[in-house]
């Protein structure tokens, strides 16, 4: 740990891809910080849909 400010990137991707993003970092920086965690979901593109009904009423509280 320097203290010095820099740049973060974020990743989010399926456990199958890891790999491959790990060998790119290393080609990057090979002292790179990287932390991997396990997840219990991601949703979005790409990934999994939510799963959630909304409710009128639900719609009416977030406008008001």
């Amino acid at each position: 740990y320097t203290g010095n400010e820099m740049k973060v990137l974020c990743i989010l991707a399926k456990k199958n891809e890891s790999v491959t993003i790990f060998r790119i970092v290393k080609i990057i920086d090979p002292n790179a910080f990287v932390s991997q965690s396990s997840v219990i979901g991601v949703y979005g593109e790409g990934f999994d849909e939510m799963k959630v009904k909304i409710k009128d009423k639900d719609i009416k509280t977030i406008k008001s």
